[in-house]
């Protein structure tokens, strides 16, 4: 997730700093909010099921409701659709972010400090359950900020590093699995929805060297790819396919099948799901956030 918050900063084009605020918004809103509140609502539907045969439920109903369209990344206040609240989490960066980019340098790199340390001091339980996602969210912005750094400096592509034509590529691989592995021999780990990075600097600095690698390598499929047909196809479906995974695993694990099996069940159902949402084009390009008139 830091990779991916790595790359959005690498794609905030200077073009946006020229867009009014507004309209900045706007296209957020529609890219990243309403898609959330959307797949939200489907995934409220099971509960709202139970409402209408137990009204002594609505009053938890109404709880969930909240925790959900705050963005609040735990199932305890959600309607098990937790993936949804990056998507929150990223909208309320990037209204910050649109700011901070503006400041000079030195105001922007303060900025970026002070939310470290805010950080470091975070306590996630003090914080009530329908601003948890606007707190979350603050995490992103160095990232954010990290990445736009990068693109500027390397021109937008970060492939530049270790260009994916060059011999280079190979040591840098080999480099990269040696540090995707550290964390792993740490049993560390990066739990973004509760802002965790690991208990020791070079936790830190490993997974943060981890970002890099997962931009890079996104970079380098993308510049391999190019303009393909099948990944265009799976891209304009990622967001509900990662949406509805909470919702369709709550499920599933019921099944008692062994954990493969059930990541199959929960992947042929998901799958089910975006094809059924392709029949009405109208829903799917709302929650995928595209314009709804075909290009």
């Amino acid at each position: 997730m830091p990779a991916l918050a790595l790359l959005s900063g690498m794609l905030f084009s200077s073009k946006n700093l020229s867009t009014p605020y507004f309209t900045f918004i706007t296209q957020r809103v529609r890219r990243l909010v309403i898609p959330a509140i959307i797949m939200g609502g489907i995934c409220a539907l099971p509960f709202l099921v139970k409402v209408i045969r137990n009204h002594e439920l609505i009053q938890e109903f109404m709880f969930k409701l909240v925790g959900t369209i705050s963005g609040n990344s735990s199932v305890q206040f959600n309607f098990n659709c937790s993936p949804l609240w990056y998507l929150y989490a990223l909208f309320f960066a990037e209204a910050f972010f649109y700011f901070i980019v503006k400041l000079n340098k030195l105001i922007a790199g303060l900025v970026f400090i002070a939310i470290i340390i805010f950080y470091i001091n975070f306590k996630q339980a003090v914080i009530p359950y329908y601003l948890n996602g606007i707190f979350l969210s603050v995490q992103f912005i160095p990232w954010l900020y990290i990445g736009r750094l990068i693109a500027v400096y390397l021109k937008g592509n970060i492939t530049t590093i270790a260009p994916v034509e060059s011999k280079a590529m190979s040591v840098f691989i080999i480099a990269s699995l040696l540090i995707v592995i550290t964390p792993l021999l740490n049993e560390s780990t990066i739990v973004m929805a509760r802002a965790y990075y690991g208990e020791f600097g070079y936790e830190i600095v490993a997974h943060f060297l981890l970002a890099l690698i997962g931009a890079w390598v996104a970079m380098a499929i993308a510049h391999r790819i190019g303009d393909n047909k099948l990944f265009t196809f799976i891209g304009y479906r990622t967001l509900p396919f990662v949406g509805f995974n909470y919702l369709v695993h709550g499920y599933t694990s019921r099944l008692a099948f062994n954990p493969i099996i059930t990541g199959l069940v929960d992947i042929f159902v998901l799958l089910v799901i975006v094809y059924m949402l392709d029949k009405v084009p109208y829903v799917s390009r709302l929650i995928n956030g595209y314009p709804l008139k075909n290009k």
